[in-house]
């Protein structure tokens, strides 16, 4: 996948054959552990759409 890369953010433009085609996806690290991320059209934050929040997974506990 291409992108605009840096330290703690990515953003890229989905592709074609993607929902949300055409629009660019801002993800933020926030810390080790989770990452924001947010659908921008025209590569615009319009800061409208919801931010998606991951969390890593936790190992399984026994």
């Amino acid at each position: 996948m291409e992108g605009d890369y840096t330290r703690h953010s990515f953003a890229y433009v989905v592709p074609p054959q993607e929902p949300g085609a055409g629009q660019t996806v801002n993800m933020i690290l926030v810390n080790e552990e989770t990452v924001q991320s947010r659908l921008a059209a025209n590569g615009v934050a319009t800061g409208d759409g919801p931010v998606l929040v991951w969390h890593h997974c936790k190992r399984p506990v026994s």
